[in-house]
């Protein structure tokens, strides 16, 4: 996750760089916005280089708001993966603990409620991995107890 997200950030900042360079070219040549009405432009094999800054800047634009919403995501999955992490630990410790007291099913009960108790709820990463966590825990006590 955290490789996915240097790249997100490395292809946002490489698209605002073009876009300043693009800018800088279409104030300096402001001619190269016509394009010649026999003019033919193929996008194929890096034609697109030869469509007018403009065109390019749009493309642009919309390849930095694409890099942006990817990094939203990739962030949000990697303070859920970070949250499940954190849990799973907590849980290993308590399997770990042979001095604990009571079965195993409450023990890990107990731990998932320790761990979630001082977490913000308001915060959505944190609402899933709780609420997933609770959903599974009570398929199993159904599964098991019944």
């Amino acid at each position: 996750m955290e490789s996915r997200l240097a790249d997100f950030k490395f292809s946002l900042s490489q698209n605002e760089r073009k876009l300043r360079d693009l800018k800088r070219i279409a104030r300096d040549f402001p001619q190269a916005e016509r394009i010649v009405g026999r003019e033919v432009v193929s996008i194929e094999k890096g034609g697109h280089r030869y469509l007018p800054p403009s065109t390019q800047m749009v493309a642009t634009q919309v390849a930095i708001s694409e890099d942006k919403l990817s990094i939203r995501d990739t962030e949000r999955q990697l303070k859920i993966n970070r949250l499940k992490l954190g849990l799973f630990q907590a849980f290993k410790r308590a399997l770990e603990d042979e001095a604990g007291i009571g079965g195993l099913f409450e023990r890990l009960k107990k731990v998932r409620d320790e761990f979630f108790k001082d977490k913000d709820l308001s915060k959505d990463e944190v609402l899933i991995v709780r609420n997933e966590v609770y959903s599974d825990f009570a398929r199993f006590e159904h599964l098991f107890r019944d």
